[in-house]
């Protein structure tokens, strides 16, 4: 068997078909970049390459770039890795939201990088949240959130956002609102009955929601006190309408807990017990460190409403209990606007306007009196003056007279024939009456200075005993049972009445 070899360049190589084993050497192979030897098999033209003579189709010393080996082709055959190009992949996921709740970790030693999803995201700087959420962009039911201080972590729990901080003056939550309008921030609390999935109404009763305080006794937390929001009326169906109400509610030393405050959907503050077995009182207290001036008022109460009624300050007075109130009695306070001043070391009482029972109660009646009373120099609450449920007035002191009546006329006027002076100012037909009275009128006409005294008694015309002039300024009737007169004035001017009352009564 003999060896067979011919050489030239690879341009003769082509023309020829080597016999079966037969080698051609190619002179040329380094400037036309082929195999420098083929074999051939006596039936293909040029012969094939002898073992390993191209990289991706080049021959002889290549050298070779990853722009000159072609890819699979598509996401994940066969393709080569970048940094760039692994950025862009992972860049374009996260920002298209194609993961969430992922933890992404890199290990620079073993070259490992760790996706997972243990519901706990890491914060950026301590005392601060970077970056949280809980099964996407929504919580699920079950799901709750809790900042650990001392970790610098949130967490999932079951059931409650709770922030354990270690610190002092800590503002737990802070919202920001940076918009051109006139709305602002909120915290919505939001309540239905049935499923998140299929909700169905609200109904009469029903607590939406509030906020708690709670302290701790060094065993156990306890609630000191709350304000919650509930429903007091089943909602018709698609109205949008839920008429609610606030409570207010505090713990007492004795570890009840009171609703003291309600604010209804009507516009009342209803303050003290709002149920039947709430202990307790209603007080309001307002502290001022301003002036007491119109600037500063303690109370103010406004209305507007188009009728004759005026504003109105209530105060009720039952006996019994909540449940079961019964009548009040005689004698019993029914109302007390009392007046404290400061001696340097406590406020004592200086004044008192009381309303009492003064009389029997029965239904639909509870006659009433008004008293007045101030301290003495002693500091001695004294009732000064009683007005009773016969509107009778009682002085306990002296009555000082200079009374000043200043009245437009034709006017009737009408005087408690009391030992006071009065004055009005009276047109020629102009009238004074006086009641419950018996005893001496004088009468003094300021125009023209004339003084003329009447004795009036008994239901009888009364006698003029004398005037300082000529004849009197008007006359003297009477005009009502045994104890009411009635002065018409015939000359016009300013009239002053002293009265001297010697009996009361008809």
């Amino acid at each position: 068997m003999a060896l067979q070899l011919r050489r030239g360049t690879n341009s003769n190589r082509t023309t020829i078909t080597p016999a079966q084993g037969e080698l051609v050497y190619v002179t040329d192979y380094s400037s036309q970049n082929v195999s420098p030897l083929y074999i051939g098999d006596g039936l293909t033209a040029g012969g094939n390459p002898a073992g390993v003579s191209s990289i991706n189709g080049l021959f002889g010393a290549v050298s070779i770039t990853t722009n000159s080996i072609p890819e699979g082709g598509g996401l994940g055959n066969n393709e080569y890795f970048t940094v760039y190009r692994a950025a862009d992949a992972a860049g374009a996921m996260i920002q298209g939201g194609v993961l969430s709740n992922i933890l992404i970790s890199y290990n620079s030693t073993t070259h490992t990088i760790t996706i997972s999803n243990p519901s706990i995201i890491q914060s950026g700087t301590a005392n601060s949240l970077a970056y949280w959420a809980s099964n996407g962009t929504t919580l699920s039911p079950s799901s709750s959130m809790t900042w650990n201080e001392t970790a610098n972590l949130l967490q999932n729990v079951n059931g409650t956002i709770q922030v354990v901080a270690n610190n002092s003056n800590r503002n737990v939550i802070i919202a920001d609102t940076f918009y051109t309008g006139t709305t602002g921030n909120a915290i919505t609390i939001r309540r239905a009955r049935g499923t998140n999935i299929t909700p169905t109404a609200s109904a009469n009763g029903d607590s939406i929601g509030g906020f708690d305080w709670y302290g701790y006794d060094g065993t156990q937390y306890g609630l000191a006190a709350s304000i919650s929001a509930d429903v007091v009326a089943t909602p018709t169906n698609n109205s949008g309408i839920i008429a609610g109400e606030l409570f207010f509610t505090v713990t007492n030393t004795s570890g009840q807990q009171l609703s003291l405050m309600r604010l209804v959907n009507t516009g009342i503050l209803s303050i003290g017990p709002t149920t039947g077995t709430d202990p307790g009182t209603g007080s309001v207290k307002v502290t001022q460190t301003v002036s007491g001036g119109t600037s500063g008022y303690v109370f103010s109460g406004t209305n507007y409403y188009t009728d004759a009624n005026a504003a109105t300050i209530r105060l009720t007075k039952n006996r019994g209990t909540y449940q079961t109130p019964t009548v009040v009695v005689q004698n019993d306070g029914l109302a007390n606007i009392n007046a404290y001043g400061y001696d340097g070391a406590a406020t004592q009482l200086a004044g008192q306007i009381a309303v009492i029972v003064d009389g029997t109660v029965s239904s639909g009646k509870v006659p009433g009196a008004i008293t007045f009373s101030t301290a003495t120099s002693n500091g001695v609450l004294t009732q000064a003056l009683t007005i009773d449920h016969t509107q009778n007035a009682t002085f306990a002191g002296t009555v000082t007279a200079g009374t000043r009546i200043s009245a437009v006329t034709p006017g009737n006027y009408t005087v408690d024939a009391s030992s006071v002076s009065n004055q009005v100012t009276l047109s020629i037909g102009g009238t004074v009456a006086f009641a419950n009275f018996s005893g001496s009128i004088l009468v003094n006409c300021y125009n023209s200075g004339t003084v003329t005294q009447y004795l009036c008694g008994g239901g009888t015309t009364p006698v003029a005993v004398g005037s300082s002039k000529g004849s009197a300024t008007g006359t003297m009737a009477s005009t009502s049972g045994i104890s009411g007169y009635t002065f018409t004035a015939t000359e016009a001017g300013v009239h002053s009445f002293y009265v001297i009352r010697t009996r009361t009564g008809a």
